[in-house]
């Protein structure tokens, strides 16, 4: 593994802390509390709420509350699709899709040519580290960029009630 593929990992898990954190601090908390153990049972019943949301329905969540907008909601569960599913759960049709490559093939006993042939990368998997970090090296800035954003413009939204 290499530095683009841990920044996709890494931002997979600051997408999906930010988007619980957000939830579990925007819940209703006006109470005035007199000690920390109202405090920390609040902060508790939240996080037992929200923190075993898978990333889809932590970003619906985010959404219905509109911490996020709709066509937030839509990028990040592209990437949430595309990058975080694929990436994490190392699912090679998910992450290669129809990528094709060409392998060549020369066994001198049985042919006096090289033979090629064009195949899926997530069939053939001497192909895929170099492909997901090929993957990666294309995704890996735009997609923290933009998760970034999307974090930075959650913080207005909170202390809007």
């Amino acid at each position: 593994i290499d530095s683009t593929q841990a920044a996709v990992t890494l931002t997979n898990h600051l997408l999906e802390k930010s988007l619980k954190a957000v939830l579990i601090f925007n819940e209703p908390n006006n109470q005035n509390y007199t000690d920390i153990s109202q405090i920390e049972n609040h902060f508790e019943n939240m996080n037992n709420l929200h923190g075993n949301k898978l990333l889809y329905e932590t970003i619906t969540a985010c959404q219905a509350k509109k911490l996020i907008s709709d066509e937030q909601a839509e990028k990040l569960n592209e990437y949430r699709q595309n990058l975080r599913n694929a990436f994490s759960h190392a699912d090679s049709n998910k992450t290669f899709g129809e990528t094709k490559k060409i392998v060549g093939i020369f066994n001198p006993f049985v042919h006096n040519e090289i033979q090629s042939k064009e195949v899926k990368v997530a069939n053939f998997p001497f192909l895929q580290d170099t492909t997901q970090k090929q993957i990666a090296d294309k995704e890996c800035v735009t997609y923290f960029k933009y998760v970034d954003s999307v974090i930075k413009s959650i913080t207005p939204n909170l202390f809007i009630k």
